[in-house]
């Protein structure tokens, strides 16, 4: 069974944005981001946070403590929509793991914070 790749949550995500379900910054906005240091110092090299894709940037305020890169900011605020039923229904259905962990793992790896 091919499982959902981590461009594909992002090609979703922009989905939203497309349907109007949520919206892009505006310029005023976006500098205030950019002025909060919501960036941090990770702005060079294979860090440059200001190169990933949008949705990648708009999670970054959500950013805790202890979080490796977006992929524990997206785990963390699926979890309370269900994410650990849906794991046990995924298995139970499937008779396999969601690899939910994995995926948060890449996205970390291709989106972290240091």
């Amino acid at each position: 069974m091919n499982m959902i790749s981590a461009e594909d949550v992002a090609k979703r995500i922009e989905l939203y944005f497309r349907g109007g379900a949520i919206e892009y910054a505006s310029p005023a906005q976006w500098e205030a981001l950019i002025a909060s240091g919501a960036f941090g110092p990770s702005t060079r090299g294979r860090y440059n946070q200001i190169k990933w894709p949008l949705p990648a940037r708009l999670l970054i305020p959500l950013r805790a403590e202890g979080d490796l890169g977006i992929g524990d900011i997206v785990a963390r605020t699926i979890a309370p929509l269900g994410g650990d039923a849906f794991k046990k229904a995924f298995k139970e259905i499937t008779g396999q793991d969601c690899n939910c962990d994995g995926r948060q793992q890449i996205l970390n790896r291709r989106y972290p914070f240091k």
